[in-house]
């Protein structure tokens, strides 16, 4: 008797798959390996460039704030004075583009206004004439047009006196308008036979003293007495010359 039965309808039965399948599978449910997978050692010769030269332009840049001269980043000093004249004239207002260009023009005519130097005083000494006295040891310069005259001893402690005079002056030895006397007192005693009130100064290195004198007839000049080495000496000149004798006695000097 036959006991084997037919197979079921609807049944299946199952199939084993090839050895290539399968592996074909297994390859395409694995991970793929990207580019960038790589190790940091293993990228590309350019990146490794770009990244040296961006340490180093950070390097040069902190070196190179650090040792910058100060006032580097100031503001110039024309833009400091131009923002200075705005903040001044406009307070805290924003300035208008009229009021902006009027204070730069302003600031402009400031900085471009000429400085002119003080006109130096001519000398009026320069066509003098000079005069030397080799036995008392001084030298001074007077006017081209003005007289010396030596008087001899005065008395026995001025044994040289001189008198300087326009010369249209008819007599030149009494109209004293300048005297130049060679004392034998010293400084000290000679200052102090002039008045009370004095100015001390210095005539080409050489110590004096200035005093305004007036005469009970009340006539005035003035005394300049000059300290020098073995005499002193006394310059003497009338009010109505002082503008002759001021730059006269500043001209005297010792040999």
């Amino acid at each position: 008797m036959d006991t084997s039965q037919p197979p079921q309808q609807g049944s299946t039965e199952p199939t084993q798959a090839a050895p290539a399948d399968t592996a074909q599978a297994a390859a395409a449910l694995s991970p793929q390996k990207m580019p960038f997978d790589k190790k940091w050692w293993q990228l590309p010769r350019t990146v490794y460039i770009v990244l040296a030269l961006f340490f180093l332009l950070s390097i040069g840049s902190t070196v190179y704030l650090f040792f910058a001269p100060q006032g580097i980043f100031t503001q110039p000093s024309g833009l400091s004075s131009l923002s200075q004249s705005l903040n001044a004239s406009l307070g805290s207002k924003t300035p208008t583009p009229t009021q902006a260009a009027e204070a730069v023009a302003e600031d402009t005519s400031a900085s471009l206004t000429p400085t002119t130097s003080p006109t130096p005083t001519p000398d009026p000494t320069t066509s003098w004439f000079t005069y030397t006295n080799a036995t008392y040891g001084y030298s001074f310069k007077y006017p081209a047009d003005w007289k010396v005259t030596s008087l001899g001893s005065l008395e026995p402690q001025i044994p040289s006196y001189i008198t300087v005079n326009p010369g249209n002056t008819a007599t030149p030895s009494s109209a004293l308008s300048i005297t130049i006397s060679a004392s034998t007192r010293t400084f000290a005693q000679e200052v102090a036979l002039r008045s009370s009130t004095k100015t001390a100064l210095t005539v080409n290195g050489l110590q004096a003293s200035l005093t305004q004198e007036k005469n009970s007839a009340g006539s005035t000049w003035t005394d300049v007495v000059i300290t020098g080495t073995k005499y002193t000496y006394i310059l003497i000149g009338k009010s109505s010359y002082y503008s002759i004798f001021t730059p006269f006695y500043s001209t005297f000097k010792l040999l």
